[in-house]
């Protein structure tokens, strides 16, 4: 991770667990692990803005950019 990704505040933040926060950008979902002090995962659209985003459970999210849809399993 470069430095200049945490310049900015992140538009939303939402809590996985006690210890995963997941960090919300108009182009980017970063997801830190706040007790091994670490980045856990970071996904990028690739220059489309991320239109929507659902925590589904404590291990697995959802987004979509443009006509596309993901579904990401975390552990």
């Amino acid at each position: 991770m470069w430095l200049e990704e945490f310049i900015s505040y992140p538009e939303k933040l939402y809590f996985l667990s006690s210890d995963i926060v997941v960090l919300l950008y108009l182009r980017e979902i970063i997801i830190v692990n706040i007790d091994r002090n670490i980045i856990e995962y970071s996904f990028t659209s690739n220059g489309g803005l991320i239109q929507s985003f659902i925590i589904l459970d404590f291990e697995t999210i959802c987004f979509s950019v443009g006509l596309n849809t993901y579904i990401v399993k975390l552990y």
